[in-house]
C-alpha cells in the first residue's frame, strides 16, 4: 500500500463487499510511520532545538522592535 498512489489504492479495494483488508493494510501503514517517527522524535537533540527557538526568538523581537519603533515615530507617538 505504501507505494500506491491514492488512485492505485482505491482501484486495489474497488467493489470489496468487507472492509477488513483495508483496514489490516491502513493499521500496517499506521504502525510502520509511528515507529519511524517514534524513533525520530527519540533523536532530536532538545537542547539543541532549545537554542535554536531562543535565537529565533531573540531575533524576532529585535526585528519586531525595530518595526514597532518605526510605526510609533511615522504617527508621531515618538520623535524622529
Amino acid at each position: 500500500m505504501r507505494s500506491n498512489t491514492l488512485e492505485d489504492t482505491a482501484h486495489e479495494y474497488e467493489g470489496a463487499t468487507q472492509y477488513g483488508s483495508l483496514k489490516q493494510s491502513v493499521a500496517k501503514e499506521v504502525k510502520t510511520f509511528l515507529i519511524n517517527f517514534q524513533q525520530k522524535l527519540n533523536a532530536v537533540d532538545e537542547s539543541a532545538l532549545l537554542s535554536k527557538l531562543e535565537a529565533s526568538e531573540e531575533a524576532m523581537r529585535q526585528q519586531a522592535s525595530a518595526t514597532l519603533l518605526k510605526v510609533q515615530q511615522v504617527v508621531g507617538l515618538r520623535p524622529l
